[in-house]
């Protein structure tokens, strides 16, 4: 597969507003374009529409959380927002046409006012216009013309992806060396998705046109922006589709991604739909079908969450890290915008890892372990630390909070005993082993409870990183379900839990 990090043609090349890659890990800002469903833009007759979330974190807390009306993108002069306006002309069905039209300002501009439009009869005719995909060079969108069966029952689509200045095709001949070739393969893959299931090969009737190399479109695959050949044809009975095996440079997407192994995070995040990392590949946006979190990346943390958002339809996500994220956030609040209720910050996040939960990590003092735990109430009355247990101050309101235990003033290990306490890989108390077993494949081994019946035993769960060598997850079971489950340091995390 081509790379495609080769120069974009002259008209895609314009300057992107920086995004450092080299700021403090701490600080990460992700500027979130969403759309509502197209299913209720045709029942309420508004084109489509968008919101922009801006949110920002340090160290797992969600700082800032806004939500801001319209497509927020970052261009090179200056933050810009988008919508889609609708204008009809007519009084009756007969005469009723209407038109989409896109509508691109500086962010200081107001957003112009958007009707509904929903006429007691059908519109004669449509021209409908839809953003797929938005960065700060290049939108990929769909236009859809049609009408009643009284005035032209025909309807087409184009996909297409176009530039700010321009409304016209980009083709994905221009975009670099091996791109032509990369379109016509995809062109002769190309499978039929227009007809009754099951998809179709291509035939006489239904083919594609491999010199139409501007209908193509940039999609979501699980977890990358990817390429997508689109030709559709005889009122959308032929609809041609295929991937192209061509890398999107980072001039296109607006950001450099951090890989990631889809099926390890199906596992790992069992209903997970696509995952948005960040270019550190610290944190990954994660899209379900009910929702969209926010999750941990840390080395073992995958399953951490650090907050939940009502489900959209994502068509813009760019990052900024370090520096660059306190001036987007001076840059944005002339736009305004508020925090929305139904968001939910989950900060800290305490899902257990081999190395620790929340910010706690095995190998800190205590003294080191409440300072990272604000844990004012046992800085104020000081264990002893040769032997006990510790459960931070947010325990008192967080049942994910697990139980720490100090010997010699050190953490050494972490226990949870119930179901909605989390750990890394998506294990939890009460699952049975069999589920235990398809979430961790070959890495548990089996082990006798040094204090349980003959039928109890431990799983122990040895990490694949030779940087996590000297850690485990442990879980203990009857047989058939998990009692708890433990992590820490060896060789504590292995011994029986009560104080020697």
């Amino acid at each position: 597969m081509s790379k495609g990090r080769s120069r974009l043609p002259a008209l895609l090349c314009f300057a992107v507003l920086a995004i450092p890659s080299g700021g403090a890990a701490q600080d990460l800002g992700l500027l979130l374009g969403v759309s509502d469903d197209y299913r209720d833009r045709r029942d309420t007759g508004f084109p489509q529409r968008f919101s922009t979330y801006w949110i920002t974190w340090r160290n797992g807390r969600a700082e800032n959380v806004r939500r801001m009306e319209g497509l927020v993108v970052p261009r090179a002069s200056g933050f810009w927002r988008l919508a889609v306006t609708r204008a009809c002309s007519g009084t009756t069905g007969d005469e009723m046409r209407c038109a989409d039209t896109l509508w691109a300002a500086p962010g200081s501009r107001p957003l112009p006012r958007i009707r509904a439009w929903k006429p007691d009869d059908p519109i004669c005719a449509y021209r409908h216009f839809e953003i797929l995909f938005a960065s700060p060079t290049v939108l990929s969108v769909v236009h859809e013309e049609g009408g009643s069966e009284a005035c032209d029952p025909d309807t087409e689509r184009s996909y297409t992806v176009r530039t700010y200045e321009s409304p016209e095709p980009v083709r994905f001949s221009s975009l670099g060396q091996g791109a032509a070739a990369a379109f016509q393969d995809a062109a002769k893959r190309a499978i039929n998705y227009g007809g009754a299931p099951p998809p179709q090969p291509q035939d006489e009737m239904c083919h594609t046109d491999p010199e139409e190399d501007a209908s193509w479109i940039v999609n979501r695959a699980a977890t990358a922006w990817i390429a997508e050949l689109l030709q559709e044809r005889h009122r959308g009975i032929c609809r041609l589709s295929a991937p192209i095996k061509w890398e999107l440079p980072t001039s296109l997407v607006g950001y450099e991604e951090a890989m990631l192994d889809s099926s390890a995070i199906g596992r790992a995040l069992p209903g997970a739909l696509q995952a948005f990392p960040s270019p550190g590949g610290t944190v990954a946006l994660v899209v379900y079908r009910d929702t969209m979190r926010l999750h941990s990346l840390l080395p073992g943390a995958l399953e951490a969450t650090l907050l939940d958002l009502p489900k959209a339809e994502v068509v813009m996500v760019q990052w900024a890290t370090g520096r660059s994220v306190a001036r987007w956030t001076q840059m944005l609040a002339p736009l305004g915008g508020q925090r929305p209720p139904q968001v939910t910050p989950r900060a800290p996040f305490w899902t257990l890892t081999f190395r620790g939960a929340g910010p706690v990590r095995f190998g800190m003092t205590i003294d080191e372990a409440t300072r990272a735990a604000n844990d004012d109430e046992t800085r104020r009355k000081p264990t002893t630390g040769d032997c006990e247990d510790w459960m931070p101050d947010a325990g008192k309101y967080d049942p994910t909070v697990p139980v720490f235990q100090v010997r010699q003033r050190q953490v050494t290990h972490a226990t949870i005993v119930f179901p909605e306490q989390r750990v890394a890989g998506g294990g939890t108390v009460d699952m049975t082993e069999e589920a235990l077993r398809r979430l961790y494949h070959d890495q548990l081994k089996a082990m006798p409870d040094p204090q349980g019946s003959p039928a109890d035993r431990w799983l122990v769960h040895e990490p694949t990183a030779k940087s996590d060598s000297l850690f485990r997850i442990v879980f203990a079971t009857d047989g058939h379900r998990v009692r708890f489950i433990r992590a820490g340091m060896l060789p504590d995390v292995l011994e029986y839990g009560e104080c020697r």
